[in-house]
């Protein structure tokens, strides 16, 4: 299974109760694999990691703000 086999269901398992984007970029964050936004009005944030290397590269990210 790869990362967008893995988005698309999580949309389909999601996407009846919540408002489920792919890959979308809220303000002053970063890209979302999933983002999802639940009635209640939270937000839940999915991060699809399949290797080590996507932890890493995540590391790498977090000391560099995209604002």
């Amino acid at each position: 299974m790869n990362a967008r086999q893995i988005q698309q269901r999580i949309i389909l398992e999601r996407y009846s109760r919540s408002f489920v984007l792919p890959n979308y970029t809220p303000t002053d964050w970063w890209e979302c694999d999933v983002f999802e936004i639940t009635d209640a009005g939270y937000f839940i944030e999915y991060e699809i990691k399949l290797t080590k290397g996507d932890y890493q590269a995540d590391a790498l990210k977090d000391k560099v703000h995209p604002w």
